[in-house]
């Protein structure tokens, strides 16, 4: 009897989650450099699933779009594992919003009646609000000559210098921090960027007669296209 029973819940859960077993991928989100929303275009292929996924930590909204011909293409949202339910208001749809309650690795599996159905889906991940408390401390910290907590457009950059050498750290939606790496001549730093998610390249950052703000400019490693990027002392 218990194993009649236990074959019975074993099909039923199959069923239930027969979206994540023929799961073709996971592919990885990635976020271009400055942007909160990444757009993912494809095709429901033979496997009947296509699977992204992306890091997400405890507290952050995430909101998925999902558009197709007809509608007719849906996704559902599964926390860190296989072997745990969907979340809750997040299976089978084509919009949803949410705050999520963990940090980890979260599949948003993209699924439709037949294959070869295209698709266009939108993930938003917005910047986290930050707490009055850390904002005060960033903002009384000491800052200038390329050294202290910068406010920046991609949010507080902290910089150390040593001699003419500097390195930094910045956040973005990855969990581990990014780093950037570079050299003072004069009144220009010059280095390197890097991100967790595998993003890297090249900046420049000109200080500006006051000692408390620089302007400056990044690119992708491979990308002639630069784009600004300045910081000042709050």
């Amino acid at each position: 009897m218990k194993m009649i029973v236990a074959t019975f819940f074993l099909a039923l859960l199959l069923g239930a989650t027969d979206a994540r077993a023929q799961c073709a991928g996971p592919k990885r989100v990635a976020f271009q450099r400055g942007t909160t929303t990444a757009v993912l275009k494809g095709a429901v292929g033979a496997s009947k699933a296509v699977c992204y996924q992306l890091r997400v930590r405890a507290g952050q909204r995430m909101i998925v779009h999902l558009a197709s011909p007809a509608r007719v293409a849906r996704f559902t949202v599964i926390p860190e594992g296989y072997d745990v339910e969907p979340i809750a208001g997040a299976e089978d749809v084509d919009n949803w919003e949410g705050v999520l309650d963990a940090t980890g690795d979260y599949t948003i599996s993209v699924h439709a009646p037949r294959a070869g159905q295209t698709y266009t889906l939108e993930v938003t991940i917005p910047p986290a609000e930050r707490r009055a408390g850390a904002s005060s401390r960033a903002a009384a910290a000491p800052c200038g000559d390329f050294s202290g907590v910068y406010q920046t457009q991609y949010g507080p950059l902290r910089l150390t210098r040593a001699g003419d050498q500097v390195r930094g750290v910045y956040t973005t939606h990855q969990e581990n921090d990014s780093t950037v790496t570079g050299t003072v001549r004069g009144n220009v730093l010059s280095g390197r960027w890097t991100e967790p998610g595998g993003g890297k390249g090249s900046f420049t950052f000109t200080l500006d007669p006051d000692g408390r703000s620089f302007t400056g400019s990044w690119a992708n490693d491979g990308y002639r296209v630069r784009t600004e990027w300045g910081g000042h002392c709050p």
